[in-house]
């Protein structure tokens, strides 16, 4: 469990322009959950409370720092706008059993097995066991291990998933 800055956060979509620093991208696609009060140490039944809808998205992480332990990890996930993650919330019974998509340049690369949003509350019980929650915190469950996505030799690469995402990742 690791957390991330406000400022990772793109809601909207926004064209992510890769800092010079970095010469490539790894990414791990998210079920996340808004939260909507706070709490410290709850039970996993208590956990639907606690939220008031879910979404998919994908987190980028800054490639080569991954590489250099634990601290590399943590500076990889803070860069501005790195956490793909809609405004939009659906309700837990409009999501579960959905499937999450995502298409880099109009080619899948990525697609999950139907949602099962309990997994949320067990993800919920075990952060709120180390920290306080909070009402606005998103709380993401990796879907898959990281994998590369993209290189500064790549240029432009467009990342999508209907109308949830559809972005252009720029290497300046």
């Amino acid at each position: 469990m690791y957390t991330r800055p406000d400022t990772s956060w793109n809601r909207k979509s926004d064209d992510f322009f890769v800092p010079d620093c970095v010469d490539g991208l790894s990414w791990a696609p998210v079920l996340f959950i808004r939260l909507s009060r706070p709490g410290k140490c709850i039970g996993t039944g208590f956990a639907p409370r606690y939220y008031d809808g879910a979404n998919f998205g994908v987190l980028l992480y800054a490639e080569p720092m991954l590489a250099s332990g634990p601290a590399g990890f943590a500076a990889s996930a803070c860069f501005d706008h790195s956490s793909l993650l809609s405004e939009t919330l659906l309700e837990t019974a409009v999501i579960t059993g959905k499937s999450f998509a995502v298409c880099k340049d109009g080619k899948p690369v990525f697609e999950s097995a139907a949602c099962d949003i309990s997994v949320m509350n067990g993800a919920l019980a075990a952060a709120s066991a180390s920290c306080l929650v909070r009402r606005g915190d998103l709380l993401c469950l990796e879907l898959a291990p990281l994998q590369h996505l993209c290189s500064r030799t790549d240029g432009t690469v467009r990342l999508s998933s209907g109308a949830l995402l559809d972005l252009r990742i720029v290497f300046a």
